[in-house]
């Protein structure tokens, strides 16, 4: 294989080149996700990546939701909905504010924020109750 820094025209690789190479990160790739070797942990400390510290995505509890226009991640959604959803109340602005009473013991919002926070929490417990309700 020719030395891609001193390689002048990359673009003059053959189809074959790309295919290779296709295959061998498409392999790296399916034999670093079946070994279980990088993954490490426990009930009381937490899973987490051997490499590279991070959550095991299977361990990922975090929802996320569309926020003024971005997906924001929010942790503990769905027992938040479900205590909100335990509620008697029929209220939109009242609904609102207990979510973002719950949202905001695990999650950082924002203070100049809320306002969207709330709009996005809102339309996605909405969301959440007809899908189960």
């Amino acid at each position: 294989m020719p030395d891609l820094l001193q390689e002048k025209d990359p673009c003059s690789r053959s189809p074959a080149f790309f295919k290779q190479s296709a295959i061998f990160i498409g392999s790296a790739k399916q034999d670093y996700r079946k070994s279980d070797t990088s993954m490490d942990g426990n009930e009381n400390d937490g899973y987490y990546c051997t490499i590279c510290g991070g959550i095991p995505p299977d361990k990922i509890t975090t929802k996320r939701v569309v926020i003024d226009g971005k997906e924001t991640g929010i942790d503990h959604l769905d027992w938040i909905f479900n205590e909100v959803a335990r509620l008697t109340v029929d209220n939109d602005t009242t609904i609102t504010e207990e979510i973002l009473k719950r949202v905001k013991q695990f999650n950082y919002v924002p203070t100049k924020k809320t306002a969207e926070y709330g709009a996005g929490l809102l339309a996605a417990y909405k969301k959440f109750r007809t899908e189960s309700p």
